[in-house]
């Protein structure tokens, strides 16, 4: 559920769209989408932690209001660790205010991106071949053991406040990965390793981003 969608109506319907075509298997409804960076990219003028946590309680009552189903199934604050850290949003008291809407706690991490050659950011463009070997061992720069660090105290926060962190959304690279990573078998044992180190230090589970037919990982 968009947040940067400011039209309610809209909001609520693709909550009661999905819950009435997934029932019984719908997962979690996720409220925002890496809220963490709308200030950066200028949806908002000013946008923290603190507004995220407000965002959310509305929308919480928009659904109370609406009397619609999957109030418990609320998944947040699916922070892409840009801007904020996860700490920023438990100290906001997210977790204990809204812990009976909450289904799931979640987080969103690349271990480095290709924005500069896909979108011609104007950051330095990465050769695919030279960073490699960064994938390719357990305890590299862009190895799961790497990446999961700075999440550890975030799940052990969870499984404190009877709640499960999940990855919802990761892959080699954001925007779109790396041709010659992104789909060669070495990426494939990172993926593997990747998952095991997540499920070893408590993430409830994870979610593969595989974007469209223009993306290398897919």
């Amino acid at each position: 559920v968009p947040f940067l969608l400011q039209d309610t109506a809209t909001r609520l319907a693709i909550t009661e769209k999905g819950y009435q075509i997934l029932g019984d298997h719908l997962m979690g409804i996720q409220i925002g989408n890496e809220p963490d960076l709308y200030q950066r990219h200028q949806h908002f003028t000013t946008y923290g932690p603190s507004n995220y946590f407000q965002d959310f309680g509305t929308y919480v009552q928009d659904m109370v209001n609406a009397n619609l189903p999957g109030q418990n199934l609320l998944v947040g604050p699916n922070l892409a660790y840009a801007d904020w850290s996860t700490e920023q949003v438990w100290d906001t008291g997210f977790v204990s205010v809204y812990s009976q809407n909450l289904a799931l706690l979640s987080v969103e991490n690349y271990p480095t991106d290709n924005c500069a050659a896909q979108f011609n950011t104007g950051g330095t463009i990465q050769d695919p071949q030279a960073i490699f070997p960064n994938f390719l061992s357990h305890t590299a720069q862009y190895s799961g053991h790497s990446i999961i660090q700075k999440f550890l105290n975030s799940t052990n926060f969870a499984m404190q406040n009877g709640k499960r962190l999940y990855m919802m959304e990761t892959n080699t690279g954001s925007c779109g990965g790396f041709a010659g990573i992104s789909d060669a078998f070495g990426s494939a044992l990172w993926g593997l390793d990747y998952a095991f180190q997540m499920a070893s230090n408590n993430f409830g589970g994870a979610m593969i981003h595989v974007g469209g037919q223009n993306v290398f990982y897919n």
